[in-house]
């Protein structure tokens, strides 16, 4: 049996590591691993203490960060043509989200469920953010011209 795009939601709050780990082996064990054809879940292990306390070697995070320079962030690396850009845009020109799409949007984008909530911009960010829009301003009044 193969179940696609499972969600298991953590219902522990505040669990100690070893309670959270213990759960976590009990939840691999019912659901199954994929791998071993008893289940839908990915992982490669069975759980628990696999990698508690795991620190990469900053070999390996040396080789992570220069496979990554260079690449567009928020794209996992894919760059588009111009062409493709294009094919995209216009494929996505007309599409609106409904109202329910909308209203989970906003809720999940709203107070505490946002990664800046409770963080402060230093004033020499806000001059830097502020710039930096100015100068996109610009430059699309000047294409426009």
């Amino acid at each position: 049996m193969c179940v696609e795009n499972i969600k298991i939601e953590f219902p522990l709050k505040n669990a100690s590591e070893e309670d959270a780990l213990a759960y976590e082996e009990l939840f691999i064990g019912i659901a199954g691993r994929r791998d071993q054809g008893k289940g839908p879940l990915v992982n490669l292990a069975n759980g628990g203490k696999a990698n508690s306390g795991y620190t990469p070697s900053k070999e390996w995070l040396k080789k992570q960060r220069e496979s990554h320079l260079g690449q567009p962030s928020g794209n996992k690396g894919n760059t588009y043509s111009v062409e493709s850009k294009h094919k995209i845009s216009e494929a996505n020109k007309g599409r609106r989200h409904s109202d329910a799409s909308k209203k989970k949007i906003s809720k999940a984008t709203k107070g505490e469920n946002t990664p800046m909530y409770g963080r402060h911009l230093s004033e020499e960010t806000r001059r830097k953010i502020s710039e930096t829009e100015k100068k996109k301003a610009f430059s699309k009044d000047v294409e426009k011209e």
